[in-house]
């Protein structure tokens, strides 16, 4: 393809397709951003801090953006004051979508955290609310493609130009074509021609006629004029060559050819290879890392089965009690953070591995360092002065919560986690926890395990990724529905 002959509607079709490719990496980009951990407040501290006062005439949250996220959840970037040093610390809120505000039953279907927030700055003027407009995916995806049409179906052709003007472009010799117009000679071709060889050219051609006029058979012999050379000259074997036309050239100083003959490529012919390829991989990327999550999802529910198998085997093989919770532990045991007593992941060796096996490790956790990335539930067993439960307990059996993902970063040791302990916990459970271990971005130190949610394990043994508590489908009590909340309510 000569890039050269495109017309200004070609290049502006190619800077859409490239502008919606490009739309399209951006947002499953934004999408796959971690939400929750380090960096994010909780809703309490949200709120709280609207609430707050101003100190010193400096509003508590400050530079309140609110971005309209995908999936489940809008995230809210802000400033907070440090009431120590009176300086502002960047920080987010993920927000969950319907937002349901402290105190509510819960609002409608529609209601988002940028209506909470305005009729927040309703209340309090100072408050500096914004939304981010240019993040919504209809915007996202015209800025994109308006602003690839514009440089590819507009700059890019004037650049083009520009460049084949400054020598960058097809190197062609050019030929004085109008010195071939009657098309080469066919039989001298460009030879210059002496005086010697018209004479001897024509003694042979008198020779030759005198040898036909001496072998004919009748008839006196008649004079003949002497033949032109040219008439002569054998004829040639290949078609003469026509006279170059407007898409013909002459190469060299001979033979013509076609305009457009193979050539290497050119500089401008690579840039614009290499901006295909640039903008394939900006399309490819996002995808195939959206195709690693969703498996990396479908392992961890995988092993969340396999222990909920074992809880099952488990509680078979001792008369119904499931593993008794206790302190914190370390694998292997007697290490300096280790407490007495057994855990529960030793005490289901037998039947799903130790404890450092790779059952325990989710494929979506975000530190380099493998932990134990699932808990077991004891917070009711812990209420109720137990250090076990039996399934015979559990009349949910498909709603009550067994177990899931640890999404609470206080459950883990630094540098990911906020825990006082340098070692993984071999006996990770909620019981006497101060905060939910299976802990949403919204809540204080929980974060998505997942790309939209986290994997929870219910008695039953079957596992379903939830994007937010559901008071409908979960309960932390096997006896009736309750919250985490209520549960450890004292």
């Amino acid at each position: 393809m000569n890039i050269e002959s495109l017309s200004w509607w070609q290049w502006v079709a190619i800077g859409l397709i490239m502008g919606l490719a490009l739309a399209a990496a951006a947002r499953w980009r934004a999408s796959d951003q971690p939400i929750g951990g380090e960096g994010f407040i909780s809703q309490v501290e949200f709120e709280r801090g609207l609430r707050l006062p101003p100190v010193m005439g400096r509003s508590h949250l400050a530079n309140i953006v609110v971005h309209p996220g995908n999936g489940p959840v809008d995230l809210v970037t802000l400033r907070r004051l440090e009431p120590e040093t009176l300086a502002y610390q960047d920080c987010k809120f993920a927000a969950p979508r319907p937002y349901a505000p402290l105190g509510t039953a819960g609002p409608s279907a529609e209601y988002r955290v940028a209506d909470f927030l305005r009729a927040a700055a309703k209340a309090r003027p100072e408050l500096a609310v914004r939304y981010a407009w240019w993040d919504d995916p209809a915007v996202s995806f015209a800025i994109w493609t308006g602003g690839s049409v514009l440089v590819i179906g507009g700059v890019w052709p004037i650049l083009l130009r520009l460049l084949i003007g400054a020598g960058f472009g097809r190197k062609r010799e050019t030929y004085d074509l109008d010195r071939f117009q009657a098309g080469p000679d066919p039989v001298m071709g460009r030879q210059e021609i002496t005086a010697d060889d018209r004479r001897r050219l024509q003694e042979l051609g008198e020779e030759m006629i005198r040898g036909l006029q001496g072998t004919a058979d009748a008839g006196p012999a008649v004079a003949s004029p002497p033949i032109p050379v040219r008439e002569l000259a054998p004829q040639p074997t290949q078609p003469v060559p026509a006279a170059p036309g407007p898409d013909r050239e002459y190469i060299g100083q001979y033979y013509p050819v076609t305009r457009n003959a193979p050539h290497a490529f050119t500089l401008i012919e690579m840039l614009v290879v290499l901006g295909i390829i640039s903008t394939l991989i900006a399309l490819l990327l996002p995808a195939i890392t959206t195709a690693q999550r969703q498996a990396q999802t479908t392992q961890c529910a995988s092993n969340l089965h396999q222990l909920g198998m074992a809880f099952q085997m488990y509680a078979n093989s001792n008369k119904g009690w499931l593993p008794a919770w206790s302190g914190w532990h370390t694998y292997p045991s007697g290490q300096s953070d280790d407490s007495p007593g057994p855990a529960w992941t030793i005490e289901l060796i037998p039947y799903i591995g130790t404890p450092d096996s790779a059952v325990y490790n989710c494929p979506a956790f975000r530190s380099r360092d493998r932990r134990r990335n699932y808990f077991m539930a004891a917070q009711w067993a812990a209420r109720n002065g137990m250090h076990a439960m039996k399934l015979t307990d559990v009349a949910m059996t498909s709603r009550f919560v067994l177990g899931g993902d640890k999404t609470q970063r206080q459950l883990y040791p630094p540098p990911f986690g906020t825990s006082e302990h340098l070692m993984d916990d071999a006996d990770p459970d909620d019981a006497g926890a101060g905060t939910p271990i299976l802990a949403w971005p919204w809540d204080t130190g929980g974060f998505y395990m997942h790309r939209g949610g986290n994997n929870v394990l219910f008695d039953d043994s079957h596992v379903a990724l939830f994007e937010r508590y559901d008071a409908s489908a979960m309960t932390f009590n096997p006896k009736s529905m309750e919250n985490w909340s209520e549960v450890t309510t004292d």
